[in-house]
């Protein structure tokens, strides 16, 4: 696959994934995709333990450690887009002044 179908497949999946308004996306990908998981996860290695913790303020730590998550990942996805589109403006920039060049011969 070229290096060009592969940046552009991968700048398609991003935008659609950034389509979401960003409220949207940290509550999926940051505090359900990442705090609620790992609060469960936590929770059991507790009870497994038997170490004494008040579960519902873990459940809230992780949220909130979620929705910064989330807010990370919205940001780090927007900074790979912007680079993306602008690597790609500049290919297209390239190729149009190539084809608006005059052909030596």
């Amino acid at each position: 696959m070229p290096l060009d179908e592969k940046r552009t497949r991968r700048l398609a999946r991003l935008q659609k994934v950034l389509a979401l308004k960003p409220a949207v996306f940290v509550l999926r990908h940051g505090v359900l995709g990442w705090g609620l998981p790992v609060a469960v996860l936590m929770s059991l290695h507790l009870a497994w333990t038997g170490e004494a913790v008040a579960i519902p303020m873990l459940v809230l730590l992780l949220a909130v450690g979620g929705a910064m998550f989330g807010v990370m990942l919205w940001f780090s996805f927007t900074r790979v887009v912007w680079k993306l589109e602008r690597e790609e403006r500049r290919d297209n920039d390239a190729l149009m002044d190539l084809a608006a060049s005059p052909q030596s011969t």
